[in-house]
């Protein structure tokens, strides 16, 4: 039986190899460099995440430097054009992420004071979202800052081996809670 011209059948040679074989290859590659599969390569180390307590401190923390920013602004009307300009500052600097905070706080900044003043002091998941990356921090001075970030500072201390022990002179008090009156 004769094959039809033109119709030649490609003899595979022995130094090449089927696209399963290279990918097999490639990912041998990968995991000797210390990587894993996932929909991306990605490192094995996981990303550092911020404890739930450190996080909820951290955003307690931008609240606060709102509400500060927003009665600033409530005394001084006229700092609100200046946050307006941070956010045109933003637009010019062109970093990744400036195009989506700035369309959405350009959306608020076109609402009137009273609405951009609660939606700025917000506890909502849309309100910490929103102060992520905020305009707003521009019109506190550096001492306000300060003030701000120590109230709200993130103190990490090791237990002593006397707490871990459970001994009654790890100084904390014994018995029950007492209410000062005085």
């Amino acid at each position: 039986m004769q094959k039809p011209p033109g119709r030649r059948a490609r003899r595979r040679k022995l130094l090449t190899m089927t696209a399963a074989e290279r990918m097999r290859r490639m990912r041998e590659r990968r995991r000797a460099q210390g990587l894993k599969a996932a929909v991306t390569w990605v490192p094995r180390r996981r990303v550092a995440q911020i404890p739930p307590l450190e996080l909820r401190l951290l955003q307690a923390r931008s609240l606060a430097a709102h509400v500060m920013a927003a009665r600033k602004i409530d005394c001084e009307p006229a700092l609100l054009e200046t946050v307006r300009d941070n956010l045109a500052q933003w637009c010019k600097r062109g970093s990744g992420q400036a195009g989506v905070w700035k369309r959405r706080w350009s959306a608020v900044l076109d609402q009137p004071w009273p609405a951009i003043a609660a939606l700025m002091t917000e506890q909502s998941e849309r309100g910490v979202r929103l102060r992520q990356a905020t305009p707003f921090l521009c019109v506190l001075s550096a001492r306000e800052r300060r003030k701000i970030y120590g109230a709200f500072r993130v103190v990490k201390t090791r237990p002593s081996s006397a707490t871990l022990r459970g001994d009654r002179q790890a100084g904390l008090p014994q018995g029950p809670p007492t209410a000062m009156l005085s």
